[in-house]
């Protein structure tokens, strides 16, 4: 089911920025962070489901002195998932470079994510720290899922990412904004780019994304922060219905990575990383120290995810 494409990169591939909008507060900080973007051989790709013309008045300003935008105006609206399909399916870039209405890129992020994929071909997803930010663009503290994975760069094997990634419950990799990737690498997903295992991943799209890359190759982790991320009361994963629906995705997560093998036999939070393309690997784990009671709790989830998978045979 699983296998690596050629993954040579050219002089100057193209890059789809795709930003799938619906609120007019922050967008157009996250369009100027697309526009301002040191490496400049972009489409910058906006499907828009707002209510309003605000974003599209926006746009359209944008427009007149900036070529590389294309623009969709949604009615009715695609809604979030069908919007970043939407999106992944016009976009014409080699490389994709999801970008939500309410965060925003460094300068440098595009130009240093594709130096790394230039440099390291075994690498299918490049990420790096992100900061999280409030509505007043003000930085907060992390969380588990933006602490520092690395204080160096590093290039993280696929199989034991994704494996820390599913038992531990944290995307430590980021949303959609954090990450790039090759388009070719996600075509062949099905039913969609957002979907694992053949189970489409409600409220967990982007972890179900880097799961499928991962089974292909391996992340490389920017220690430099690129991106911000933006926390507010606006956002969907505060509804209840897509908090419940993305644990139940996660424990979809557990089962289809253990039937396709990306899953340890073992608990183990471990991960093979290295600084470079010749040099031995070494591990790191991803957990911090923990109280007993913590990883008693830990391992009663982990047991009870173990007994579904095995002896329900599914999620």
């Amino acid at each position: 089911e699983f296998r690596a494409p050629d993954r040579a990169v050219g002089a100057s591939p193209l890059v789809s920025i795709l930003i799938p909008a619906y609120r007019a507060d922050w967008f157009r900080h996250a369009l100027k962070s697309a526009q301002e973007q040191s490496y400049q051989n972009t489409e910058i790709i906006i499907s828009d489901d707002s209510p309003n013309g605000e974003i599209e008045n926006i746009v359209r300003s944008a427009m007149t002195s900036d070529s590389r935008i294309r623009y969709f105006r949604n009615d009715p609206a695609e809604g979030g998932l069908n919007n970043y399909l939407k999106l992944y399916a016009s976009s014409r870039g080699e490389f994709i470079k999801f970008l939500n209405d309410d965060d925003a890129m460094d300068f440098g992020c595009i130009e240093k994510m594709i130096n790394i994929f230039r440099k390291h071909l075994s690498v299918t997803l490049v990420t790096s720290r992100r900061f999280r930010i409030d509505e007043h663009g003000n930085q907060l503290p992390d969380i588990p899922a933006t602490r520092t994975l690395s204080e160096v760069d590093v290039e993280v094997e696929g199989v034991s990412c994704a494996n820390a990634l599913t038992r531990s419950g944290v995307n430590f990799i980021g949303e959609p904004s954090t990450a790039m990737f090759r388009k070719k690498d996600l075509e062949w997903v099905q039913p969609h780019l957002m979907s694992f295992g053949g189970m489409a991943a409600i409220g967990a799209g982007d972890v179900a994304m880097w799961l499928n890359l991962l089974s292909r190759g391996n992340l490389y982790y920017i220690a430099e922060p690129l991106s911000t991320f933006r926390v507010h009361l606006g956002q969907r994963q505060n509804e209840p219905a897509i908090q419940k629906a993305g644990h139940q995705t996660w424990q979809g997560f557990f089962f289809h990575a253990r039937r396709l093998g990306l899953l340890s036999t073992y608990i183990s939070y471990e991960m093979k990383v290295r600084v470079n393309s010749v040099a031995a690997w070494r591990r790191i784990s991803l957990k911090r120290p923990r109280s007993i009671g913590q990883l008693l709790r830990e391992f009663r989830v982990n047991a009870t995810l173990w007994a579904k998978s095995v002896l329900c045979g599914q999620p």
